[in-house]
């Protein structure tokens, strides 16, 4: 029993001793750990600086630069081992560094609920770094923590804004001469028709006397003359309309409109225009009255160049349908059996003085304006209109609205 039980101890006690492969590492181990690790520095290395932003990496406590990319070397014309040890606020303008400690701190602040972005200092004023030669840049930073084991580390991604500050200044310039361009337009349009009026008005006039005076061919003369300035005049009022529409900075007077009645209006005003060409002009609505907030006297013009239009480009013996109904919107629509258009010239047709043909020798007249003021005024009303066509086929025009204000108690106009 002596002698088993002493076996026994034995190699109890050889179990206790750890073999020695089975606590230190082999060689290979370590080399293979080694390896692995300098793959890992390298690929960490090689995103870093494959990142086309400038990424510096900092103490979060201290604010020291622990690391930076060859992005963040080149924005601020030094190298990366030039940049590693300095304060976060030593990158920005020289004689500054209070103001931007201050900001760093509360990028700081931010940046522990989530990645922060600024690109202005807390004055509004915007964020600079400093390159080693004197020169200041632009930037937009994106500040985020990164939790180790022993310690937390703040990661500011700087994005260069030069050229996009210099963008937007184009940008702007650009708008704003637009925008005086298009007044300049408009302005010369209103003075160019206003002066136009006055003769127009007086051709118009005696012309039509003369009609009613003479016979025969000189009759058929005054009343060319008569047509052509009625013509001419239409003209220069839809210039003059569309000029003030473009210029309008207010929306237009809004209250529950009829639809149906806005229907029944611009059908009566173009019913012999559809005679003389044997075109079926019919309304298709529902029994109860469909209701819009809009302005009566601006959907009566939307309607009548609506309609003027959709009879102008059906052929003789066609069909114009006009229809009223709601569904989430007020919905007005035309649509009739007309020559129609290719879809791709759709988007085109509400550019003033687009006309399906052009040149002195184009098939249908008029001055391509309907639709623009179409456009305008439904800005205004704060609706909108779709088309559909199809070449051979006809046009359908849509026009949406809003549904009138449940508490507005205005009666139908």
């Amino acid at each position: 029993m002596t002698l088993l039980g002493a076996t026994a101890s034995k190699q109890d006690k050889e179990e206790d001793i750890p073999s020695p492969s089975a606590s230190v590492p082999s060689a290979s181990k370590r080399s293979r750990e080694r390896a692995s690790g300098e793959r890992f520095r390298k690929t960490y290395r090689a995103l870093l600086d494959c990142a086309p932003d400038a990424i510096f990496i900092a103490d979060s406590e201290s604010g020291r630069i622990l690391e930076a990319n060859r992005a963040a070397a080149a924005l601020l014309d030094t190298s990366v081992d030039d940049i590693v040890g300095r304060h976060q606020s030593e990158l920005h303008p020289s004689g500054e560094e209070d103001k931007y400690q201050a900001h760093f701190e509360g990028h700081k602040e931010a940046a522990e609920a989530g990645p922060a972005t600024q690109s202005t200092l807390h004055n509004g004023s915007p964020i600079y770094v400093e390159t080693d030669n004197g020169r200041r840049v632009p930037v937009e930073i994106n500040a985020s923590f990164v939790d180790l084991k022993d310690t937390t580390l703040f990661v500011g991604v700087f994005r260069d804004i030069a050229e996009r500050n210099r963008r937007e200044r184009e940008l702007k310039a650009a708008k704003q001469e637009a925008e005086e361009a298009s007044q300049l337009k408009s302005n010369l349009l209103a003075n160019v028709s206003h002066e136009i009026r006055t003769p127009l008005t007086s051709i118009i006039g005696f012309s039509k006397i003369l009609t009613q005076m003479l016979e025969g061919e000189p009759e058929d003369h005054a009343e060319t003359i008569y047509r052509a300035g009625q013509h001419l005049m239409k003209t220069v009022q839809s210039i003059l309309e569309l000029s003030k529409l473009e210029s309008s900075v207010e929306g237009l007077e809004r209250r529950t409109v009829s639809l149906n009645q806005v229907a029944e209006w611009a059908v009566e005003l173009l019913e012999i225009q559809a005679e003389e060409k044997n075109i079926a002009l019919k309304i298709q609505a529902p029994d109860g009255s469909v209701e819009a907030s809009a302005n009566r006297e601006a959907l009566n013009r939307i309607a009548e160049n609506l309609l003027e239009n959709a009879i102008k480009f059906t052929p003789n013996g066609g069909r114009v349908t006009v229809r009223v109904r709601a569904e989430d919107e007020a919905l007005f629509e035309v649509e009739d059996t007309g020559i129609g258009m290719d879809p791709e010239t759709v988007s085109d047709m509400f550019e003033a003085f687009r006309q399906g043909s052009d040149g002195p020798d184009r098939e249908y007249e008029g001055s391509g304006l309907g639709l623009s003021i179409v456009r305008e005024l439904l800005h205004l009303l704060e609706g909108e209109v779709e088309v559909e066509s199809r070449k051979g086929e006809g046009t359908r025009f849509t026009v949406r609205l809003p549904l009138p204000d449940p508490i507005d108690g205005s009666s139908p106009s």
